[in-house]
């Protein structure tokens, strides 16, 4: 988490001007495009982990809070927060072969948040309406750690006895493009991950947001 303080440092450093603090509020959602990662089976086993689909089982709605400091006419630094409450792992593992349909295996939720550190650049169209073009870094899923086990027998009466931990957090970069229209802000945020179902390749989560003006000190 050495990262996260140095973008903590880094937006501090950043703002040091007279310009106030904006903050937007607003919802958000989510389509987290990965598959569980940074996994060591405890047991040595070579089983398999059950296969997610991401689309269904992490796509969720977000509260989304935005600091935005103006540095120039144009240029902005802002602290991005997605919080979300969704899927973290599923109690025991699939059975039927692992055929049952995973709405039907029980499953453990967490408090998960996102932070983004970045800049954006606003293009004014008129006085109410703009567009913005923005990057950064930050840590994507915030809190996602676990250590748990799988102890269950299957119906034919064989059993397993397996133990896993890991993470699903990201260090990431993030492109993004939105719409101001008065104290309304629409945006479209690409979160990059690397996948391990894909060699390594990465891959983009996709976030909507829509936000409104709330604060200004």
């Amino acid at each position: 988490m050495n990262k996260l303080l140095v973008l903590f440092i880094l937006f501090i450093l950043t703002v040091q001007s007279k310009a106030q603090f904006k903050i937007y509020s607003g919802l958000a959602y989510s389509t987290e495009s990965f598959n569980i990662e940074n996994i060591e089976n405890t047991n040595n086993s070579s089983y398999n982990h059950i296969q997610y689909d991401p689309y269904n089982y992490f796509s969720t709605i977000n509260l989304y809070t935005v600091i935005s400091k103006p540095i120039n006419k144009t240029f902005s630094v802002n602290l991005d927060n997605y919080l979300r409450y969704n899927h973290h792992y599923y109690k025991r593992l699939q059975r039927n072969n692992g055929l049952e349909p995973h709405n039907q295996v029980p499953q453990v939720k967490k408090i998960k948040l996102d932070l983004i550190i970045g800049f954006t650049k606003n293009i004014e169209i008129n006085k109410k309406k703009s567009f913005l073009f923005g990057m950064g870094l930050g840590y994507n899923n915030i809190n996602s750690g676990y250590n748990y086990k799988y102890n269950d027998t299957f119906p034919n009466g064989s059993s397993y006895n397996l133990s896993f931990k890991g993470n699903w957090l990201h260090f990431t970069p993030n492109l993004n493009i939105g719409l101001n229209v008065n104290d309304y802000r629409i945006k479209l945020d690409a979160i990059l991950t690397k996948d391990p179902t894909f060699s390594g390749l990465l891959s983009t989560s996709i976030y909507l947001s829509i936000s409104k003006f709330i604060l200004k000190f």
